[in-house]
């Protein structure tokens, strides 16, 4: 990883784009710099904690450029993350039955209305209402397939690896469900749990020896 040179308000600029609601300063000079860019709260001991401003978990996207995925969308997102221009997100779809359905559901808009409120977030659930249909809305919480989205088309892969989704519905719903796979991960998970307990109870001496022999011998 290359660490860029300290600069604190490119910092606020990426704790905005991660929807980052508060922010604690210890040393003088960040307490210095935090007094003029963020909305001091309260002070605890030696720590300051402040109110970042404009950090929103749901935002409209201003404008969007099409990419395919590929073993470079990773190196992509990293590269436009360094440049710190949020004013155009990539979004990488995954073939091109996306593609169209990206393309066909989008219309335009001059972003005039922003009025999104977040009704409900949970760890595995979001639900927000937005008057903004059919435009392409910034959720900041990493994608994985298992997403679903109610009320909305998506979700799809956004720089820098968070959702888009598009709202066909004033509220939307977005839920984690486990796909096929991980079930089946977890079902075995549990299985093999069950072997081991069932081998402990009904042989606890075997149990016994075999940790002694795997753990407690010397060994050369």
């Amino acid at each position: 990883m290359e660490y860029p040179s300290f600069n604190f308000e490119n910092g606020i600029k990426h704790l905005k784009l991660f929807g980052a609601q508060y922010f604690i300063a210890f040393t003088p000079e960040i307490k210095q710099l935090a007094d003029k860019y963020l909305i001091k709260l309260k002070e605890v001991n030696e720590f300051a904690v402040y109110k970042i401003p404009d950090s929103e978990m749901v935002t409209l996207i201003p404008q969007i450029q099409l990419i395919p995925k590929n073993k470079h969308w990773l190196d992509q997102s990293i590269s436009w993350y360094k440049n710190l221009d949020f004013s155009q997100f990539l979004v990488f779809y995954q073939n091109k039955k996306e593609l169209n359905e990206i393309k066909n559901i989008l219309q335009p808009s001059d972003l005039t209305s922003s009025d999104i409120e977040i009704k409900d977030i949970k760890r595995d659930s979001l639900v927000f209402t937005t008057s903004n249909l059919y435009q392409p809305h910034l959720v900041k919480i990493s994608y994985f397939p298992g997403w679903k989205a109610i009320g909305a088309k998506g979700p799809y892969l956004v720089s820098p690896s968070f959702m888009m989704v598009i709202p066909t519905q004033n509220e939307v719903t977005l839920k984690f469900e486990y796909n096929l796979w991980d079930k089946i991960g977890i079902i075995l998970s549990i299985l093999g749990l069950m072997i081991v307990v069932s081998l402990i109870i009904q042989k606890p001496y075997r149990f016994v020896l075999f940790l002694k022999q795997k753990f407690l011998t010397p060994r050369d």
